[in-house]
């Protein structure tokens, strides 16, 4: 075997992907037919995001060698970080077919099922790796991450404490148990295990998001809040949209019994506030904490660029939606004109969509729906200026429903949460 080739796998074990690709277009000058070199090439070129280049290496190793399981298994994770989950998918189980025993091959299986909300069939996955050899690191990890969404925390607990015993400098065992103490609600004992991680891997984006996350827990309201999000988590994307149908219809089912029970006409409009302001909650949350944290000397360094802009989006909506009224019941006595400030702050529903909307399709229709809400927020306040109160409450009312509606485009467009990969 090529001493390149040798070398280009301890530098890629050593996290430089761009001295091993050096040392692996050499091995390729010395023999072009080796498909090994290619698969590695494949993996060593996905690491650097270079995703064309890469995938056109593992497609020319399995042509070269369709037998060769690291071939496909670099396929598959090329694919995976496309966001092509059923092409990776595919490719993985060629990988496995060809070598059922790479614990690595099931690992990227049990990935994919996170992918999927798949907790179960994550776990499964990763026992399999963990029979064909018991020490392995990520295996072990996403063991952990299984369980903790499977509500098995002493069980994950336990797991995470063996990881670390066998390699207390593993950056992903300690990101993983900080999310595992994020769930339990300790964001103090957490943020230690984040900064550790990121002691060990700078540049460690689960690491970074957790050290966010519980910074924002350091308040009561988003602790909860976050416990909220973390338990919708864990549960399979159908059986997520099945509780929003659950809660739509049983609101409705409540409105139809008001009209024959009278005694619930003083509790039903609560009831459907109290919904109305999760549904705007949950959506506007976690960028609305980002914007408290921006005032934080060490929060608004953990922020990446993609949040503080983000928040700053956020507050100059939430500063219309909040400041337009208030200056025009002070300036001019039009104390009425509160309304107007609500389709802005609703805005922010469909906004939050856009951030987390990954493709750039989604994110245009999501960019849209804020661009109309706005728009018939200004008309509606136009309205007003022109002797037209009806026409400009009517504006604002379907621009608030346009926005709650939103969620639901979200929802198709990208899920709960934006993927996180592991």
């Amino acid at each position: 075997m090529s001493a390149h080739l040798d070398r280009a796998r301890m530098l890629l074990s050593q996290g430089r992907p761009e001295h091993a690709e050096k040392e692996l277009r050499a091995a390729l000058v010395e023999d072009p037919n080796e498909a090994t070199i290619h698969a590695i090439l494949s993996i060593c070129l996905c690491n650097q995001e270079k995703f064309d280049e890469a995938t056109a290496e593992a497609k020319q190793a399995i042509g070269q060698s369709p037998d060769l399981d690291l071939a496909h298994y670099a396929l598959s994770l090329v694919m995976y970080h496309r966001n092509r989950f059923a092409e990776s998918r595919q490719a993985i189980e060629q990988a496995i077919a060809i070598d059922p025993y790479d614990a690595d091959y099931h690992a990227h299986v049990a990935a994919l099922e996170i992918q999927a909300g798949q907790w179960q069939k994550c776990l499964e996955a990763v026992e399999q790796g963990l029979e064909s050899e018991p020490e392995h690191e990520r295996c072990t990890n996403l063991r952990s991450v299984a369980l903790t969404k499977l509500g098995r925390r002493e069980e994950a607990a336990s797991n995470m404490e063996a990881a670390l015993e066998l390699n207390p400098e593993n950056a992903v065992t300690h990101a993983n148990h900080g999310w595992s103490l994020l769930h339990e609600r300790k964001p103090k004992e957490a943020m230690e295990h984040f900064r550790e991680a990121l002691r060990l891997e700078p540049n460690m984006e689960w690491a970074r998001s957790g050290i966010v996350e519980a910074m924002k827990a350091r308040n009561p309201i988003y602790r909860w809040l976050l416990a909220w999000f973390l338990w919708l988590g864990g549960l399979s994307p159908r059986v997520q949209i099945g509780l929003v149908l659950g809660i739509v219809i049983g609101q409705q089912v409540l409105v139809s019994l008001t009209k024959s029970i009278p005694a619930l006409e003083s509790v039903t409009p609560w009831i459907i506030f109290g919904y109305l302001a999760l549904v705007w909650f949950t959506w506007v949350a976690p960028t609305l904490f980002n914007l408290v944290l921006r005032f934080d000397k060490f929060g608004r360094l953990a922020l990446s660029d993609e949040e503080r802009r983000n928040s700053t989006v956020v507050g100059i909506y939430v500063l219309i939606g909040i400041g337009w009224p208030i200056a025009d019941a002070i300036l001019f006595g039009f104390a009425g004109l509160w309304i107007f400030g609500v389709p802005f702050l609703l805005a922010l529903i469909p906004l939050n969509g856009m951030f987390n909307c990954r493709a750039t399709g989604p994110r245009w229709i999501m960019g849209g729906i804020v661009a109309v809400v706005t728009l018939m927020a200004l008309a509606g306040l136009a309205m007003t200026w022109t002797g037209d109160p009806k026409g400009a409450a009517r504006l604002v009312f379907q621009s608030g429903m346009l926005c709650l509606y939103s969620t639901w485009a979200s929802m198709f467009l990208i899920g709960w949460n934006s993927p996180k990969k592991l």
